[in-house]
């Protein structure tokens, strides 16, 4: 800051405390190349000059033009103290203002401030007869504080409210919220181009649409800050339950039944009750204390890309944000909280299963933001539309949302197959509002140890998942003896609801039932699709999937470094920029790699053997199965490959015997059909794409060699070694896939309940790796079972209904066709 625009005073506080507020980069020469093109109005929406003095800082530490008249605050009285230099307009004297911006045409608009209508009015007269452009340029200062409340308190009275703080409240935050305050800087408007535009118009008309433009332009990128107004529970409760549609529910349920629909109301009121979170500022803030202690006893730290987070804050003027993580562990509720805590974001309202709803861990986190939703919605139609009617009030309001689109924790480690229910309700309520729009973040949180590990094990073996309440909670308290290494959270690409219609040619006023189920499929495939491009890569799925690709399982330290190093380049050559790597994964692979050696060889899911002088690390077979969960982290990347390579080798394929292109093509889509509930693909890629992409990959890297579509694996060991690298990836699968197939027709007839199937499935998966008939020990799991009997209800093999599947007698050619596949994977093993 230079010293000529303030007094002693001024510089001091803008020395400790306005100086260590970050103006965002790459905004400088954006302005400058402005400023060079027309007149500058810098905008904020504040009625406190001591802002004015923020901004004015921060131009000058930026070395960007600075205002030199500022109109729509008073600021005589903080001359003495701060010695501002700027003059205020007076009011009802836009003249003054006009003859002042002519000479210097550098000015500070504070919008709320008396002179504001009357300066943009001046502003537009001033344009028409200006040749440059006037850009407004509307800047918004983030204060990391507890919401506004609805309802102002005595407080607010006296010292202005959280949006709208007088100088001494505004001084008081700048100092408490210095290391999380930012400056956010909004698209520039053209007044020029907008006069050009409505030039039919008066000046007024105009003012008045460039005043709501920017103010709604902040309020989104406040609401993401600082988070909406927060409403009392009791107004919150009362504005959903007059939802319209609800209402209209209510009503017609009433006619349908006879049931009075005040008790229908009541009844509604009582699920809200269930429903609703009471999101405190105060207990975010405690929680923070308790979180931050927690981490540092358990993790070695929480690591996230600030360029992700900008890309949210970017998003965030789209219109609300609407988080979608993966989920692995009971960590994850609190881990996104706290890092939007610490980057000065409001926390989301986070949906979360009725389990977590136990005292007293319940209440603490309803009011951390968590509102809670039934497993299932059958049995009750008014429940639905209460939720409905709810979600489509935190969208309304503006509240970051964050729910996870696969339902369950993941037992193992590969993301689910989506679970549309609350997706589609999100989607319902977004279109039945008027200009309704939200951003999807698809998002990934990773792991290098997980807490739950033992448990998710226990649960693929068949145990009973061990249920949420008090007791488990100081049980739970165990895991603080413990380190878990690193925690990684990860964005991929914003997806802006309303732009996501569009390019599917929707109109959001007029979608049909099948368009929308449409719709609410294909939004979820690009979501989950998204979470795996973003996961972040750990040494320990690294280590984890070079020792699953590996001959008999077992690699020297040398060569296990060899094959982390392919499956790298691997990943790096389709991911691309995209992928997410820790750089000490770049910068220090030994080190890396040796740390997951010891986490895996502490948690007894390795055993380590001496030859000579070579260091050999072999999975152990008993705990296969945990470690499998690792692999699982990273395996999206591979599952391409993985099935091409089992279609190859299905089909009888070597460097002796060639195959044909389209008998590989027909095999590979088969395989791709049969694992559809294990693997997602891109969004609005055909199949055939994929399969020329890898294939010619693969013929890049010599390990096949084509020739008048004729198909054979390059006579090398480098070619073999990683087409059966690829394939041992998923051979568990095959194995898993292979035994149900088998085994369901003979098992259906039992009458035992609908639970019963997949155990009595994962008990012969366990029988057959013991008597030899399958290779993969990890193959009895829990999830492929249940996954596999998915795949065969959806392509109409077995009739699921209230009770035990049953096999249908018109789908027995296709378990047929589809055993055949696995029975010739299978058997080259």
């Amino acid at each position: 800051m230079q010293p000529k625009l303030f007094n002693c005073f001024a510089r001091f506080f803008a020395r400790r405390v306005l100086n260590k507020i970050p103006y965002p980069e790459g905004e400088q020469e954006n302005i400058r190349q402005l400023a060079q093109q027309g007149h500058l109005v810098y905008v904020q929406r504040a009625k406190s000059g001591i802002f004015h003095l923020a901004l004015a800082s921060a131009l000058a530490r930026q070395k960007l033009p600075r205002a030199q008249f500022v109109t729509g605050a008073r600021l005589s009285f903080l001359r003495p103290y701060f010695g501002l230099f700027a003059k205020s307009g007076p009011r009802r004297n836009i003249n003054r203002l006009v003859k002042y911006f002519r000479k210097k045409p550098v000015m500070e608009l504070l919008i709320h401030g008396g002179d504001a209508p009357q300066a943009i009015q001046a502003l537009i007269a001033l344009q028409r007869v200006l040749d440059k452009p006037i850009f407004l340029l509307p800047h918004f200062l983030a204060l990391r504080s507890r919401p506004a409340q609805f309802e102002p308190t005595t407080v607010d009275l006296l010292f202005g409210g959280p949006r709208e703080p007088k100088t001494l409240r505004s001084i008081i935050r700048m100092i408490f919220a210095q290391n999380s305050a930012r400056w956010v800087v909004l698209e520039p408007i053209n007044l020029q181009n907008l006069v050009a535009t409505h030039a039919a118009e008066d000046d007024l008309t105009i003012a008045r649409k460039v005043r709501w433009t920017v103010l709604k332009a902040i309020s989104r990128i406040e609401k993401a800050h600082h988070g909406p107004p927060l409403k009392s529970h009791a107004r919150v409760k009362t504005d959903t339950l007059r939802d319209k549609q609800l209402q209209s529910f209510l009503s017609e349920l009433s006619e349908e039944t006879g049931v009075p629909k005040v008790k229908l109301e009541q009844k509604a009121e009582s699920f809200f009750t269930e429903i609703a979170a009471r999101f405190d500022g105060d207990v975010i803030r405690v929680l923070d204390k308790i979180l931050s202690t927690v981490w540092n006893r358990i993790y070695d730290g929480l690591y996230w890309d600030k360029k992700d987070i900008e890309k949210i804050r970017q998003a965030s003027r789209e219109g609300p944000i609407v988080l979608v993580p993966s989920h692995k562990s009971h960590m994850d509720y609190l881990v996104m909280s706290q890092l939007f805590f610490w980057e000065g974001l409001i926390p989301p309202h986070i949906a979360a299963g009725v389990n977590l709803a136990f005292f007293p861990i319940g209440g603490l986190l309803r009011r951390g933001g968590a509102y809670f939703i039934r497993r299932t919605f059958k049995g009750d139609r008014i429940y639905p539309q209460v939720v409905k009617a709810y979600l489509k009030r935190l969208f309304k309001e503006g509240f970051t949302q964050e729910f996870f689109i696969e339902g369950g924790r993941s037992r193992s480690g590969k993301t689910l197959s989506p679970k549309l229910g609350l997706l589609s309700i999100m989607v319902d309520g977004l279109l039945s509002m008027r200009q309704g729009n939200a951003v999807f973040v698809p998002a990934s949180i990773s792991y290098e140890k997980l807490v739950e590990a033992q448990s998710h094990r226990r649960e693929l073996e068949g145990g009973e998942k061990e249920k949420e309440n008090a007791n488990a909670l100081i049980r739970s308290v165990g895991i603080l003896r413990k380190r878990y290494g690193r925690v990684f959270v990860t964005f991929d690409e914003p997806i802006v609801f309303r732009k996501f219609l569009e390019e599917r040619g929707l109109n959001p006023d007029n979608v049909t039932s099948s368009e929308r189920k449409a719709l609410v499929k294909v939004l979820s495939q690009k979501i989950v699709y998204g979470m795996n491009q973003c996961t972040q890569v750990t040494s320990t799925a690294l280590v984890a999937t070079a020792l699953f690709g590996a001959n008999r399982r077992t690699l020297p330290f040398p060569l296990l470094i060899l094959y982390v190093k392919r499956i790298l380049a691997h990943m790096r050559h389709f991911a691309g920029a995209d992928l997410r790597l820790a750089e000490d994964l770049s910068q220090n692979l030994n080190e890396q790699v040796d740390h997951a050696l010891q986490l895996f060889l502490a948690d007894g899911l390795l055993t380590q053997e001496k030859a000579s002088s070579s260091v050999y690390y072999r999975i152990n077979e008993q705990n296969a199965l945990g470690l499998d969960y690792y692999k699982s982290n990273i395996l999206h990347h591979f599952a391409q490959d993985a099935i091409l390579a089992t279609a190859f080798f299905a089909l009888g394929g070597s460097h002796l015997r060639p195959i044909s292109e389209k008998s590989l093509f027909q095999a590979t889509k088969a395989f791709s059909q049969i694992f559809k509930f294990e693997f997602t693909y891109p969004v609005g890629v055909s199949f055939s794409s994929i399969f020329e992409r890898h294939l010619h990959e693969a013929q890049r890297q010599h390990i096949f060699e084509i020739k008048a579509g004729v198909i054979a694996l390059c006579p090398t060991t480098f070619a073999e070694t990683k087409l059966n690298f690829a394939a041992r990836l998923i051979a568990n699968f095959v194995d898993g896939y292979w035994l149900c197939a088998r085994k369901v027709p003979i098992l259906c007839g039992a009458e035992r309940g609908q639970k019963a199937l997949p155990l009595e499935l994962l008990d012969a998966a366990k029988k057959a790796y013991l008597n030899g008939s399958v290779e993969c020990p990890e193959a009895a799991n829990k999830a492929i079972m249940e996954n596999a009997l998915r795949l065969f209800v959806d392509q109409g093999i077995l009739l699921k209904g209230d009770g035990r599947p049953v096999l249908n007698p018109q789908g027995k050619e296709r378990l047929a066709e589809i055993l055949r596949w696995l029975e010739k994977a299978h058997r080259r093993h």
